[in-house]
């Protein structure tokens, strides 16, 4: 009895690992058909662990995007219509903005 639920514990923990492996290549081979040239560059040194290339990324990037959308969050939260435009130029400046 005790062998068969070693067993189970032992399967279910292989199940997992493989899902993760799975998914964890996933996550690898997406990041590396959406990035650009000069962005695959930077992670050539990471490129066997998604988390690693997440967090060269947010290393290059992180400080940029995070200014970036201060200032467009800003933006958003300051648009108003102002009486003297439409509303379909409205909807056009905040498209702008996305």
């Amino acid at each position: 009895m005790r062998i068969g639920n070693l067993l189970k514990t032992w399967e279910l923990k292989h199940e997992r690992k493989s899902s993760w492996e799975t998914r964890h290549a996933l996550a690898g081979e997406a990041l590396f058909k959406s990035l650009e040239l000069t962005d695959l560059l930077k992670i050539i040194a990471v490129k066997d662990k998604a988390s690693a290339i997440w967090s060269r990324l947010k290393d290059e990037y992180g400080k940029s995007l995070d200014f970036e959308y201060i200032r467009v969050n800003a933006d958003f939260v300051s648009l108003r219509k102002d009486q003297k435009i439409t509303m379909n130029d409205h909807i056009n400046k905040f498209n702008d903005h996305l």
